[in-house]
């Protein structure tokens, strides 16, 4: 994640990604879209922080964003 961009400048100031992160896999039952992934992980900026959660879909063979 960090090589993603880990640390970003943004309005508010910066922003860090802690290293720990959790994923989870779930079927759906739905033929078009077997699984969904969740990927969470904290945002941190100088004043606060921020619990994050990404959705993921499996769809034709690859996860969609």
């Amino acid at each position: 994640m960090r090589k993603a961009g880990g640390a970003k400048n943004v309005p508010g100031g910066p922003r860090l990604i802690r290293d720990a992160f959790e994923t989870e896999l779930r079927p759906t039952g739905n033929e078009q879209a077997s699984w969904v992934g969740l990927l969470r992980y904290c945002e941190q900026t100088p004043s606060k922080s921020t619990i994050v959660t990404e959705i993921f879909r499996f769809q034709a063979g690859k996860w969609m964003y």
